[in-house]
């Protein structure tokens, strides 16, 4: 690593661990209840950005997507809040819930902080579709070893990715705290599925599929949502079309569909569905 990489990480340490919880206690709470958790545990290309932007379209959540935190101890929830009312330019906290979105293992390293103040939203997409979205050229430069070929990176991320989320819905084991909905139902139902985040989250407020994307820069720097790929999010609004199917390996794809009907009936059992 060279020397400028080991200063920039450092700086990224320095904000993350000060300055955000300083921001954090700048923020001047309105509400008269402490403000909750709601955690998007999903996996890369399941729709978690426009899911991200669709829970934003309701006053009661405020979120900036994916943080990159790593969660390990309730305080890192102060983290959270510093980083996203900061690139929000906000210090007045008025909604209930603050979001973030988790794709990957590394963000939680202790399953503690799943608490009675913390709600999780799982989300997935069937294999097919999303291993097609995963080797796209954009997403491989991004996020696949050079050394590691795509169709194995991608078979290898999907299924791991699958196994923790089931894992995390066998600890939680509470349909008061865990609501999954698939990618499809997002989309193609969207409605029904609105209604079930409103009644799982006890929200006064509604949703909308017209929305603003969230905002890119903030107090404290750049980032946020995006995605790499497409022009789908920019576009405020739904796009119902259906994803292009690439060919797999028969033992790939095979694993690969096991794996999405396992995570599918795990999370079915442990936690509330669209609709209950």
């Amino acid at each position: 690593m060279s020397n400028f990489s080991r200063i920039t990480n450092y700086s990224r340490v320095i904000v993350r661990k000060l300055l955000y919880p300083i921001y954090d206690s700048l923020c001047i709470n309105k509400l008269d209840t402490p403000q909750k958790v709601i955690l998007l545990l999903s996996h890369m290309r399941a729709g978690s950005t426009l899911c991200v932007n669709l829970l934003g379209t309701n006053p009661e959540i405020i979120g900036i997507g994916e943080t990159g935190i790593r969660y390990s101890s309730e305080s890192d929830f102060r983290i959270l809040r510093g980083k996203v009312y900061s690139r929000r330019s906000r210090l007045l906290v008025t909604e209930r819930y603050i979001l973030d979105n988790l794709n990957h293992n590394s963000n939680i390293s202790n399953p503690d902080i799943f608490n009675e103040n913390v709600k999780c939203i799982f989300l997935l997409r069937d294999s097919k579709s999303t291993l097609s979205s995963l080797l796209n050229e954009k997403i491989l430069k991004m996020a696949c070893p050079k050394q590691v070929e795509g169709k194995v990176w991608a078979s290898h991320y999907y299924r791991n990715r699958l196994a923790k989320l089931t894992e995390y819905a066998k600890l939680i084991n509470n349909k008061e705290k865990s609501l999954y909905v698939t990618y499809e139902q997002l989309v193609s139902d969207t409605q029904k599925t609105f209604n079930s985040f409103q009644q799982f989250l006890d929200l006064q407020g509604s949703f909308s599929e017209n929305y603003s994307p969230l905002p890119l820069k903030g107090f404290l720097g750049t980032g946020g949502v995006g995605d790499p790929v497409s022009k789908k999010i920019t576009s405020g609004k739904i796009i119902r079309k259906p994803s292009p199917k690439i060919s797999l390996p028969k033992e790939v794809a095979k694993e690969c569909l096991e794996s999405y009907q396992r995570a599918e009936a795990t999370l079915s059992k442990y936690c509330r569905c669209i609709g209950d």
